[in-house]
């Protein structure tokens, strides 16, 4: 089975509204921007995987209108209707199974011209669940409050994660919000669902993000960078938010097991430099720890290890709906091959890294993806 490496990626620079783009536009400036990141031309490209959906655009079959943009004119292109890191892995499944050598991927959201809460609502189950008015806030707030619950925590240790994030977020041109605040701004900014507050809850946003893949032979014939997958898993958890148990995030538990199982991780607490993160809350972030191995179940607040959180500043810096999990691919590569800027992870350059992408309510589905540096990490 052929290696997969990410040779390419390119993100827009979110926006809170973007009013001057079209999803065509900002979805063509995203890929041509990827594809020269990875110095080859849409010619190159085999299969292209985008990841959106009708019911945030507003038009059915809404692939349609960005395909071209995607750069997918007479090549076989398919749309998963999930974050974009599950399109990513399905792009990985086609290059792995030997159908094609090169992938483009590509997810965008512009949730600006649709209203985020009622699309969200339409998730939650329609005769018990969507009548009580539960969208994606509302179901985060519901977890917060279990997992609070469960493992004793205070809110002034969520906001310890909002604080570590924001300051990240401060330093990445792509994100819309950041900066560095205490903790009792955290605590008494405006609350929105329960106990969540404006600083514990992702920056919703306008925005667009490629990602290029390709087998490991293709990307040493063609001197490009390399930042291989080394593994990758997924798993969904029931549907029904009355079928869970919303203090655990038992889909990222599995996910991440069978990423480690593929990239013979034994001490993922150990394994890797940085780990770039997509959770519904700052609450979430600490369950993440837990259902990743960084951290023992109900310890996560005081969790001090050696892998680096989220130095992009995560959703909570720039939530791009449905391209939120591919920007973590995007931003855990971008440190690997040490071009993050005034963002990069400092001192020695980091070789591993995780990547976490999630949809559905209360992060009911997660993807994990297990990526190193390679040979070629740093090419130019």
């Amino acid at each position: 089975m052929p290696r997969v490496a990410v040779i390419g990626w390119a993100q827009s620079r979110h926006r809170v509204r973007n009013p001057d783009l079209a999803p065509a536009e900002l979805v063509y400036e995203t890929v041509a921007a990827a594809l020269a990141h990875a110095r080859v031309g849409v010619e190159d490209i085999d299969v292209v995987i985008g990841a959106g959906d009708d019911v945030l655009d507003g038009r059915s079959i809404s692939n349609v209108f960005v395909a071209e943009s995607e750069g997918a004119y007479l090549k076989e292109e398919t749309k998963v209707e999930e974050d974009g890191a599950f399109a990513a892995a399905y792009a990985w499944m086609r290059i792995a199974a030997g159908a094609g050598r090169t992938a483009l991927v590509v997810a965008y959201g512009m949730p600006s011209q649709a209203e985020a809460g009622a699309y969200s609502a339409l998730q939650a189950d329609p005769f018990y669940q969507r009548p009580l008015g539960i969208d994606a806030e509302v179901a985060a707030a519901l977890a917060a409050d279990a997992y609070a619950s469960a493992a004793g925590l205070l809110p002034r240790e969520a906001a310890r994660v909002a604080i570590r994030d924001l300051a990240a977020a401060f330093f990445n041109p792509h994100a819309v919000r950041g900066g560095h605040l205490d903790i009792e701004e955290i605590l008494e900014a405006d609350r929105v669902a329960g106990d969540l507050g404006v600083y514990d809850l992702p920056a919703t946003a306008d925005g667009c993000c490629a990602v290029v893949l390709a087998s490991e032979e293709f990307a040493r014939e063609h001197g490009t960078r390399s930042i291989l997958i080394r593994g990758l898993g997924w798993a969904t958890d029931a549907y029904y938010l009355g079928h869970r148990d919303l203090a655990r995030l038992e889909s990222a538990r599995l996910a991440a097991g069978r990423a480690y199982e593929m990239a013979g991780v034994r001490e993922p607490a150990a394994a890797f430099d940085l780990a770039e993160l997509s959770p519904a809350s700052t609450y979430h972030e600490l369950m993440l720890l837990e259902a990743l191995g960084f951290a023992p179940e109900g310890k996560a607040a005081a969790w001090e290890g050696r892998t680096r959180l989220n130095p992009s500043g995560g959703p909570l810096g720039a939530d791009p709906v449905m391209a939120t999990g591919l920007v973590r691919i995007a931003e855990a590569a971008t440190q690997l091959a040490g071009e993050g800027g005034d963002r990069q992870v400092k001192g020695q350059r980091p070789r591993t890294a995780l990547a976490h992408g999630a949809c559905g309510l209360a992060m009911q589905s997660n993807v994990v993806f297990c990526l190193e540096a390679g040979d070629g990490a740093g090419a130019r």
